[in-house]
Order: C-alpha cells, then structure tokens, then sequence
C-alpha cells in the first residue's frame, strides 16, 4: 500500500502538475533516459533505456480533464491519510465521516476534540460542586471569624488614630514651644534695644542740658582753625550730610574754629535732605556743636521755624521732608538740644496743626505714622501692640521714656486718639461708598453686560 501512494504521488507529479523546473527536468530525462519518447509531461528519465515503465502514453490518453481528477485524488488523498509527518508521529489516520466523527473499528463514533470538550463540560461542573464543598466549610470558619476581625481591624484603626492624633499634639506642643521661644527672643530684643535707645537719649539730654555751664572759653577757640576754606568746606559737607559721615565730620568739626558761622552751619543741616537712617548722624552732630557754642540752639529752631508750619490752612510742599523734618524736632527735644521749654511748644503746635487740618482727607497720616513709630514712646508712652500684648502675656516690663510725665504724655495721646477715630471713619465710610459701588458695578453689568 505504501508503494503504491508512493507511485501515485510520483505520477502525479509527472502529469504536469509540477513547477516549471519539474517539467524541464522531465524533458532532458526524456533525452537522457528513455529512447522511445520516455514519460510524459512530468517523467524523469534515469539514464537507462528500458529499466522503468512509460507513462507518456497514460499520460498522454487523459488529457487535461484526466489532470484535474488525479489532481482531486491526490488532495482527496492527502486529507485522507494525511502527510508522512503525521503518520510518522501518529501512525494512519483513520477516515473521518462526512457527519465530523471519527469512525472505530466496530463502526461507532466518537465526536473530536472539540465536541469532547463540550460534552466533559457537564462533568466539570459536576467535580466543581463537589470541590466546592471544603469552601463551604471554609467560608463559613470565616463567618466565625468575621467579628473577631473586625474587632482586630477596629482596635488597629483606634491605635493608628491614637498614633497620628499623639503625633499631631506633639508636633503642635513643638510648634508651641518654638512659638513662645520665638516670641520671647523678638520682645527681649525689643525690651534691650528699647532700653539701649533710652538711655542714650537720657545720657545724650544730660550732657546737652548741662553744656550750658560748661562750654569753653574764647581762648580754647583762638587754638582752633578758623581759616574761610576750612569753615566753608565743612559747612558744604554739612549740606550733604549722612550716616557715613559721622565719624570724619566730628572729627573735623572739633578742630575748626565755627563761632562765626553758627547761622550758615544751622541753615545747612536744616537744608540737608537727610533720611530717616541719617537722623542719628545729625542728632550727634548737632549735640557736639550745642555743646560748644551757646547760640546754635537759637539759631536752629530759627531755621526750623522757616520750614515747619504756622498756620492751621497751611499746605505742606515736601512732605517727604516734613516727614523727617519733625522727627528730627523731636530727637532733638528728646536729646537736650532744645530744651522742652523751647522746642515743646512748637513741637505740639506742629501735631495740633497736622491733626486739625487732615481730619477729612487724612493725607497726612505717613507723617504722624512715622513720628508716632520714632517718638511716640517719648511723647506719648504708646509702645507698638504687638510688643505691648507679648508682654502682658509673659509678664514682662518694657521700659518707659521719662521725658515727660505721664499727665503731658496724655494730652498728647488724646490729640493722636482724635485723630485715629477720625482715620476709623473715613476708612469705614470709604469702605461703604466702595461696596456700593460694587453692587450698582454689578447690577449694570447684569442688565447692560458693561460698565461705562
């Protein structure tokens, strides 16, 4: 049976069913091979005349309708048996019917693969209920279980949320203590520097207020340079006069001889557009010069009066210079270069002046800021209510100014009390015109969808 599929597979590749080649390689067979026209279209000649049969003539009879049947035996074939491969790994292959069974020895059917798996689907579910039986059991140990797991679960969500609240007290009582240290460190710092600054002013003031007894003679000046360029160029220096300075022109100004020109050195510091850092340099300079010639103190608050104000109506030019301008007044009361029966008076008539004359517009709320920021410790015993309140909680006492008693110290708190009511209103009023205006803004802009 082998031989004879072995043959038929080598007919059919010789009746012209082949490649191309196939067909060349029969044609020079028959050349080589067979003398009598050796095979047909697809016969292969050996070399030897008369060893293997003929089918040229076989082939010949079919024609090409004989082509196309062997070619249909041959496909009908290979599906039957199968390839060499096959029957070499699975042996022959038993025919299949045409209703997709595979046909046993006695004549029944089986279904294939695909119809097996089917038909075990029934006994899978069948081995899966009885499999399912332990989880059963298994499901309902859980169901034992379940509140001690729940227990377990809510014990460990109480301890994680003790956890996280414990560390939240903690890092808040840190934060606590890092705010109270940092508190303390900021109003020690305020209470020391307060104090520093006190008591230079009251050092300053004792040694200005008892220059007066004890001021040089003229023939300590007569040693003295008071050449024009010397006394000229210091007085141009004063014009100009910084912090930066301090140092040289104190320098200078003890070596020249200036009794004659106390009216130019007055006028040039007043002139000087000093800045709020460069107040101190001036309060120094003006102690020294106090502290040798009697007059300048006269001749100060003279340049002073030609730049403050006089009346109630009057418009300040140079507010900037104003600004500084009346802390420096102040610093200079505070010191001892005017005394408080001079420099007082024109003091409080500048703060009465400023308040009675802004009480609608307040456009001169920078100016009395600064002073009450500079001076209001000397003049009016308020401290800044942040310091004030840190105090009071840790009971901690920041030093108080003794320039003025506390009975002066009020009428002038009362005069900057007025004055804050009034900038309490127009800010409320002002804030009511401008939510007004934000509902009509928003009214026209539901009715029109613009502002004009």
């Amino acid at each position: 049976g082998a031989r004879r599929k072995r043959d038929d597979r080598q007919k059919g590749e010789g009746d012209g069913f082949g490649s191309e080649p196939d067909k060349n390689r029969g044609s020079s067979g028959q050349q080589r091979g067979y003398q009598g026209g050796g095979g047909g279209a697809g016969g292969r000649g050996s070399g030897r005349s008369g060893d293997r049969p003929k089918f040229s003539d076989r082939g010949d009879q079919r024609g090409d309708g004989g082509e196309r049947n062997d070619r249909r035996d041959r496909l009908d074939g290979a599906d039957k048996y199968g390839s060499r491969g096959d029957r070499d790994r699975k042996g022959d292959r038993k025919p299949a019917s045409k209703d997709g069974k595979t046909l046993t020895k006695d004549g029944k059917g089986v279904y294939r693969q695909e119809d097996q798996k089917r038909a075990q689907k029934p006994e899978t579910s069948l081995k899966k209920t009885e499999e399912a039986k332990p989880i059963e059991v298994e499901v309902q140990l859980t169901e034992e279980e379940k509140l001690q797991m729940e227990e377990n679960k809510k014990r460990e969500e109480e301890e994680e949320r003790q956890r996280k609240l414990e560390a939240e007290q903690r890092i808040a009582e840190e934060e606590a203590v890092k705010k109270r240290e940092e508190e303390l460190r900021m109003l020690n710092d305020y209470i020391a520097e307060t104090g520093e600054r006190i008591n230079s002013k009251s050092e300053a003031r004792l040694v200005n207020l008892a220059a007066a007894d004890d001021r040089p003679d003229e023939s300590f000046f007569s040693k003295l340079d008071s050449s024009l360029k010397k006394n000229t160029a210091f007085i141009r220096k004063l014009r100009n006069l910084t912090e930066s300075q301090k140092d040289s022109l104190s320098k200078e100004l003890l070596g020249l001889n200036l009794t004659k020109y106390i009216g130019e050195v007055a006028g040039a510091i007043i002139d000087a557009k000093l800045k709020m850092s460069d107040v101190p340099c001036g309060i120094h300079i003006c102690g020294l010069l106090h502290q040798r010639y009697g007059e300048f103190s006269h001749a100060l608050i003279d340049m002073f009066n030609k730049y403050l104000l006089t009346k109630k109506d009057e418009k300040i030019s140079n507010a900037s210079k104003y600004r500084v301008d009346l802390r420096f007044l102040g610093e200079l009361i505070a010191c001892g270069v005017f005394t408080a029966k001079e420099g007082l008076p024109i003091l409080a008539n500048q703060l009465s002046i400023l308040v009675n004359t802004d009480r609608d517009e307040h456009n001169y709320l920078p100016i009395i800021i600064s002073f009450c920021k500079h001076c209001g410790d000397d003049y009016t015993g308020i401290l800044p209510r942040r310091f004030r309140l840190l105090a009071k909680t840790y009971n901690l006492e920041i030093p108080k100014s003794q320039l003025l008693p506390p009975d002066r110290q009020k009428g002038c708190r009362n005069l900057l009390k007025d004055y804050f009511n009034s900038v309490i209103k127009h800010v409320t009023s002002s804030h009511k015109e401008l939510k007004s205006m934000e509902r009509q803004n928003r009214k026209i802009m539901q009715s029109k969808g613009e502002i004009s």
